[in-house]
Order: structure tokens, then sequence, then C-alpha cells
């Protein structure tokens, strides 16, 4: 993808009001839309850099490992999972 290309599309996914993110191999943040921000309770900054391990329990985490491994060798989305987060404030909250 082009640099405008990528531009463009960051600029659709940051609008959409379903949370959205990216993850590296290890599993670390690279990207976050608003929508993602204010499910979590941190600002874009506070997620980028960060493990989502941080922010899940270790059953939540292996199911999510095993759908983005999925994602990544197949090259297409697989089927939503559900699982629990945790927010800034301590709060859980149900994501898919």
């Amino acid at each position: 993808m082009d640099k405008l290309g990528k531009e463009e599309y960051r600029s659709i996914v940051n609008g959409i009001q379903d949370g959205y993110f990216e993850v590296d191999l290890a599993g670390t943040y690279t990207y976050a839309n608003k929508a993602l921000c204010n499910i979590y309770g941190y600002t874009r900054e506070e997620l980028i850099g960060v493990n989502y391990r941080k922010h899940t329990t270790r059953e939540n985490y292996r199911k999510a490992f095993k759908a983005f491994n999925q994602i990544y060798k197949s090259g297409a989305s697989g089927k939503l999972i559900n699982y629990e987060v945790f927010r800034k404030d301590g709060a859980r909250r149900q994501v898919e």
C-alpha cells in the first residue's frame, strides 16, 4: 500500500465506530483507532508499543494469539472471537 493509500485507509479506519487495531508478530500494538482507545480507556499514545497481553487474561491472550496467528498465516480475516479486556480504569469489558 503506498503512502497516500495508507493515509486514506487510516482515515477511514479511524472514523469507524468499531474498535480496530493492528499488532506486530509479537502482539505489540502498532495502530489503534479512536473507538478502540475509547473501549480501553487509553490514549493512542498509551497503547502503541504495548503488548495486548497487558489488557487481557492469559486464557484470552491464548485465544487471541491463535486467531491472530491464523490471520497471519492465511492472509484472510478469521471468524470473530469474543474475549475480555481490561480497561485503564480496571473495569473488564467483553469485545469481539
